[in-house]
């Protein structure tokens, strides 16, 4: 009875999964870039939570995402050994830097959740990969300062470095920690889902599937309508049909 519910479960996520597509990162060049609002300004005090769909095909050190300028800011890193390295920097001496234990993800799409509860500490961080919180280790818990910078928020790269090779499906944000049982509803068994949990604390979710190019960028709507989402670097055929299935 219980698989028959998982299956009947399947085929109605299948029915509401958004079209097959995701944007082909170079590792070199490309990243995708946020303006227009203040969304992404959360300091060491704020929860948040972000998620992604990504297949990487690089591996190495890169970013998931970044907002870094000036000695302060936050970045979520795939670390060598295929982990996801959190880092809270409030001065170039002065951060929180998590780390998941478990290595390697293998090939393919893999959903990546990172939330943060505002309490200032590494204990606040939790870090889950397709939908199962991950054991992580403490590198730094020394944090003072601040998170805000006025650098943009940067997807798939810190430019000039740590450029992501790879496929970036989907990201979302949330002003508040999502919990567990968040977490794997987003997951929605390996599938990119139509809805979200949490709608009041939605913050930012650029559309892919809705994406227009105007000959020089890539630019995605907001479904939140808070921030303006351009590329830089991604041309035409890099938006491909590819998603996790």
């Amino acid at each position: 009875m219980i698989i028959k519910e998982l299956v009947h479960l399947r085929e109605l996520n299948l029915l509401r999964t958004v079209p097959c597509r995701s944007m082909q990162m170079d590792g070199a060049t490309t990243f995708i870039e946020a303006s227009g609002s203040t969304v992404f300004d959360f300091n060491i005090g704020d929860p948040f939570t972000f998620t992604f769909w990504h297949k990487d095909f690089l591996g190495g050190f890169s970013a998931l995402a970044s907002k870094i300028g000036g000695g302060s800011g936050y970045r979520f890193l795939n670390d060598t050994g295929d982990q996801v390295l959190v880092q809270l920097i409030g001065a170039p001496t002065t951060y929180i830097y998590v780390r998941t234990t478990a290595t390697g993800l293998g090939a393919g799409w893999n959903h990546y959740a990172i939330t943060y509860n505002g309490n200032a500490d590494a204990s606040g961080v939790n870090i889950y990969y397709n939908g199962v919180q991950q054991a992580i280790t403490t590198i730094s818990n020394n944090f003072a300062g601040s998170l805000l910078t006025a650098q943009n928020f940067t997807i798939g790269a810190q430019p000039p470095t740590g450029f992501v090779g790879g496929n970036h499906g989907q990201m979302r944000t949330w002003d508040i920690e999502l919990t567990l049982a968040d977490v794997v509803t987003e997951y929605n068994f390996g599938l990119i889902g139509t809805t979200w949990v949490q709608g009041a604390n939605l913050v930012a979710a650029p559309d892919i599937a809705s994406a227009t190019f105007n000959g020089a960028t890539w630019d995605f709507p907001d479904l939140t309508g808070n921030s303006t989402f351009t590329s830089s670097g991604l041309q035409l055929g890099d938006r491909v049909d590819d998603c996790p299935v």
